[in-house]
């Protein structure tokens, strides 16, 4: 029962020190596409991709490199169920520790 108090006291943290709007897939899809319309010539984070991934950090709270992944179209629906299970504190269902994760091999 601790390590359940301790995941929902870790959820409530993250849901306080959000910054922006939630995550949804809808904003996934827009960033992706306007990622693929970029002229840079490359998947690098320059010119209109960097403003982007700027743009998607700062309105949604992301890290670095969730933007940068979502630009490229990595991940996108996890970032979007992360963000969702910490704005309604939703634990995640198998909480395995590292030790059960050891004892699997």
């Amino acid at each position: 029962m601790a390590t359940a108090d301790k995941e929902m006291e870790r959820l409530l943290n993250e849901q306080r020190k959000h910054k922006g709007q939630w995550l949804t897939k809808e904003a996934v899809d827009y960033y992706y596409e306007q990622a693929q319309k970029c002229t840079c010539g490359t998947s690098g984070d320059v010119g209109q991709r960097r403003q982007l991934r700027k743009e998607l950090q700062e309105r949604f709270g992301l890290l670095e490199i969730e933007a940068v992944n979502i630009l490229s179209g990595v991940h996108g629906a996890f970032y979007v169920e992360k963000y969702n299970r910490i704005r309604n504190c939703t634990p995640l269902k198998n909480n395995s520790t590292k030790s059960d994760l050891e004892k699997e091999d």
